[in-house]
């Protein structure tokens, strides 16, 4: 009887054994399970059963995840940014500040848990960080008195908290002469991925703005972002439209598009 027992125990032992080695079979050395980005979506969705992502869920589905997997989502909500601002009206209106500079800021979903914000501005050389509480609505167009001007967008892709931004600063000026080019000054943030961004040259396309509703400036920057083995290239323009000319006034109404597209 005794032996029976021993067997039986035995044998539970090397039962349990077998499930445990079989559950950190699935674990990589560093304790992350999470491989691929089809398994960080499946992770991401599963915490998000309750119709929300915390930050605590969001920690540890990323300490769980390798840095593959992030990049490999990040790269993919990258490209998903690009198709979703080809969908929709991005000459929106920005809002005049107590500052006298534009402003506007919007948010959007890319699905998984993953989000897209745009931020615009433009403003004065010189002037102190933007006090972002709105006083009007802006119609097409703003006047702005001669001087040193720049004028920014940022595209920010947010994947369980980890980020990327990029942006481009299209500095101008007006004068009675109309609009001239400055400089651009690509920019560019990441928070958490492993995915590398490297700005290229800031080119610029109109260097001067001369004929009032007829004329623009503009310029562009690449960003080339690698994951690993991956790497795409992204492209932002900007433009500055020379609306109307008020000589008397010493000032000029100007207007912003901009655009993000995938190279490669």
């Amino acid at each position: 009887m005794k032996k029976q027992i021993v067997s039986i125990l035995l044998g539970i032992t090397v039962i349990t054994s077998m499930s445990v080695s079989g559950v950190f079979a699935d674990t990589t050395d560093n304790g992350k399970n999470i491989e691929n980005a089809e398994q960080l979506k499946a992770a991401i969705a599963c915490a998000m059963e309750d119709g929300a992502l915390s930050e605590q869920e969001e920690s540890q589905i990323m300490d769980r995840a390798t840095d593959e997997a992030v990049s490999d989502l990040m790269q993919e909500k990258l490209d998903a940014a690009v198709e979703t601002l080809n969908e929709i009206d991005t000459d929106q209106k920005m809002q005049r500040l107590a500052d006298g500079s534009e402003y506007a800021n919007w948010t959007y979903d890319l699905g998984d848990g993953c989000l897209m914000t745009v931020e615009l501005t433009d403003r004065e050389e010189g002037v102190g960080a933007c006090v972002t509480a709105p006083l009007t609505a802006t119609s097409t167009g703003e006047w702005k008195d001669y001087g040193n001007r720049y004028f920014t967008a940022k595209t920010t892709v947010t994947v369980a908290g980890y980020s990327v931004m990029l942006g481009l600063e299209n500095h101008y000026v007006l004068s009675s002469n109309g609009i001239d080019e400055n400089y651009g000054k690509g920019i560019y943030d990441k928070k958490g991925t492993a995915c590398l961004i490297f700005p290229g040259k800031e080119y610029i396309e109109d260097s001067a703005a001369r004929t009032p509703g007829a004329s623009d400036v503009n310029m562009y920057c690449t960003f080339t972002c690698r994951a690993g083995s991956n790497e795409s290239k992204y492209k932002l323009d900007t433009t500055v439209q020379y609306l109307a000319h008020d000589i008397s006034g010493k000032r000029i109404k100007v207007g912003h598009t901009w655009k993000l597209t995938k190279l490669a």
